[in-house]
């Protein structure tokens, strides 16, 4: 067994350890990097891990088909491809990944749902779908799955401070229902709440956040109209709940709608919730008095500012000079006070930073990504601000990321933009609601309905200002024999073969990536079989276990476990691992059926000649059996072993001198023809 890995990890830490002190020691400005993926895929949104990397969940078309499998890429912060994953079912036909949250020990989970379709209708028709809970390892591979109890749809997914996992569903019977479940990192439930909308109410995407005492925030787009008073004009605005985050229980709940409203008004998602150090709380949307006619329909970012008990402070619009403008992330930057909107005009990406009273910081477009750019998702650091993109238009097989500095600047994809702020406080409303919230039947149930491949996506960067430099080094192999587990240089257990990405943490940002090749070994197992027959043919193959990489076929090194014979003899494999080398011998023969000509007699005297009777070597047919009786039909003797024969003892006591009956039943090497002798041997003494 070669442990090279451990040896190689203690010089490449040293290295690593100077490159720190010397080119290591600032953040990447910018950088621009294209994920190409092998069929047209759709990205949710990102995460950081607890290792640094970034997670990517999404949907992914299976190759040559128009069905969907789930996707999770991790990637480092400059764009460098650990692994990427595809998550794939025989038992449904959609397998698509929503959310995802970082586990403590670089584990993720996802939330997502299994569907049937219907493929005969175009696009296919969703037949039944049930939301499921996964957790995956640090290579990607999934350790569980848990199937919702109920046909629900998970929306969004958010880790409390206590390591918990509350996850959103979006149900619909005779009236809308959100349904909330809290849960620990080994999916235990802690809690459960249904809070049941009212008749009218027609409410959007869940978006949630842990304020700073604890307290769970829900927010959703509504739409209300009151049947029972239909003289009164519908109202759309935005409703927020409060929860206690350790028991589920009601805090308090608003809504706040917008007075000014036509049929013709668009109202987007909640694209966001952010709390500030002082305890004020952005709800972040996007909104159009008259619907934009491309594919975004909203021309303002809506920013709505509450204090901690939800009551309304203030409402802000931003409008951009080229519409139309629509909100898809926002984060706050707990480090410099202030919020961070990702945008885009259904063509290019935006991003501006406001401050705690929702004034214009800074505002940069980013034109050079790409044409018809949707954006996704926005991470924030200490070094500057990640988001992501795609090209909405007929499918993509190519997204980016985008790594800004901390005042949004890019330079080599940057634009001008062009963004004011309007005060829109006295057209917004609060109205206190009661909506009922109560304990729900619901859970899960484990299930093994999802399988994994590579799913073989790259990177490829495209512009990239640094001032410190990426390091890549190849550990030494490491080749184990009959091992269970492998500790790698993180402290990570692996089990089974691959490579294996280790990143080592640096100051400010560039990657520093050993790759560990782990091979794990069994003692080798080969078996030619006893022997085999040309027959006439002109060839012939002999084959063994296609596990190895290395093959020597009568001492001649091949990479097959396959060898061509043409003539008769014997011919010999061998194989060598870390457990060893393995040799098997086969003949080949000319012809496929053999007279059996056995002996007369024999004397098993222990002088080493003739002591056995069994069936001759160059009697090659298969055996199948070789039976010796007694005078009276007594069977003396039984095997289906060429190699082995009778001693002339019965039940280990020497049989007396005389005449026994053999009989000898054989097939030929072929299979083709049965061969059966009967006859007398004469043991003598």
């Amino acid at each position: 067994m070669r442990l090279f890995g451990p040896l190689i990890s203690v010089v490449l830490l040293c290295v690593f350890s100077s490159l720190y002190a010397v080119a290591q020691v600032c953040a990447t400005d910018y950088l621009s990097v294209n994920f190409i993926t092998p069929t047209v895929q759709q990205t949710g949104k990102a995460i950081f891990n607890t290792e640094g990397s970034i997670d990517i969940p999404g949907s992914v078309l299976r190759k040559n088909s128009v069905l969907i499998d789930g996707m999770l890429t991790r990637s480092t912060k400059q764009g460098t491809i650990l692994w990427s994953r595809a998550y794939s079912s025989s038992n449904y036909d959609y397998v698509q990944f929503y959310n995802a949250v970082p586990l403590d020990n670089g584990e993720t989970m996802v939330t997502g749902s299994l569907s049937t379709v219907d493929t005969a209708s175009i696009p296919p028709a969703v037949l039944a779908s049930t939301g499921f809970l996964a957790r995956i390892d640090r290579q990607g591979n999934i350790k569980w799955t848990r199937l919702f109890d109920n046909i629900f749809t998970p929306d969004a997914m958010i880790k409390l401070n206590d390591g918990n996992i509350v996850v959103s569903f979006n149900a619909r019977k005779d009236v809308a229902n959100t349904i909330l479940l809290c849960f620990d990192a080994d999916a235990n439930i802690k809690w459960n709440k249904i809070i049941a909308w009212r008749a009218g109410d027609a409410p959007g995407a869940t978006r949630l956040l842990q304020l700073r005492n604890g307290d769970l925030l829900v927010a959703q787009k509504d739409f209300y109209f009151d049947s029972n008073t239909p003289s009164t004009p519908p109202k759309n605005g935005y409703y927020m709940h409060c929860l206690d985050g350790k028991s589920g229980l009601n805090k308090w709940e608003h809504f706040y709608w917008f007075t000014f409203f036509n049929n013709r008004s668009s109202f987007a998602d909640v694209t966001s919730l952010a709390a500030y150090d002082d305890g004020t709380i952005s709800l972040i949307s996007s909104y159009a008095d008259t619907a934009y006619y491309q594919f975004r329909t909203t021309k303002n970012i809506v920013n709505i500012k509450v204090n901690e008990q939800g009551r309304l402070l203030s409402a802000l619009h931003y409008t951009s000079g080229k519409p139309p403008l629509y909100s898809s992330d926002a984060v706050y930057d707990t480090k410099n006070d202030r919020l961070i909107i990702l945008m885009d005009n259904a063509d290019s990406p935006l991003l501006m930073a406001v401050d705690k009273g929702g004034q214009v910081l800074w505002h940069h477009a980013y034109s050079k990504v790409g044409r018809s750019q949707e954006t996704t998702s926005l991470l924030t650091s200490d070094a500057g601000y990640y988001f992501f993109c795609f090209t909405h238009n007929g499918g993509s097989k190519e997204f980016s990321m985008v790594k800004t500095d901390t005042d949004g600047k890019a330079d080599c994809v940057e634009s001008e933009s062009d963004i004011t702020a309007a005060d829109m406080s006295s057209f917004y409303r609060q109205e206190d609601v009661t909506l009922p919230v109560k304990d729900v039947q619901a859970g899960w149930y484990s299930v093994s309905a999802i399988g994994k491949y590579d799913y073989g996506m790259k990177s490829t960067v495209i512009c990239k200002q640094t001032c410190c430099t990426d390091v890549t080094a190849y550990a030494t192999p490491v080749d184990l024999c009959n091992a269970r587990e492998y500790l790698l240089s993180n402290n990570e257990k692996v089990t089974g073969s691959g490579i294996y990405p280790v990143q080592f943490k640096t100051v400010k940002g560039c990657d520093s990536i050993v790759y560990f090749d782990v091979t794990f070994s069994k003692s080798p197992e080969i078996d030619l079989g006893s022997s085999y027959c040309l027959a006439g043919k002109d060839s012939l193959i002999l084959k063994v276990n296609p596990v190895y990489s290395k093959y020597y076929w009568n001492n001649v090194l091949t990479g097959s476990p396959y060898f061509v014979v043409n003539k008769p003899g014997l011919y010999t494999v061998s194989v060598t691992n870390a457990c060893g080398t393995k040799t098997d011998t086969t003949q080949v023969f000319k012809d496929c059926s053999f007279p059996v000509t056995m002996p007369g007699a024999f004397t098993p005297n222990k002088d080493g000649k003739n002591d056995i009777f069994r069936v001759p070597a160059q009697v090659a047919n298969k055996l199948v059996r070789l039976a010796v009786f007694d005078r009276w039909g007594n069977a003396l003797f039984l095997t289906g072993d060429a190699g082995k024969g009778w001693d002339g003892t019965y039940k280990g006591i020497p049989a007396p001198a005389g005449t026994y009956v053999y009989f000898v039943e054989m097939i030929s090497l072929d299979g083709k023809e049965k061969i059966n002798q009967k006859g007398t041997i004469v043991l003598i003494r």
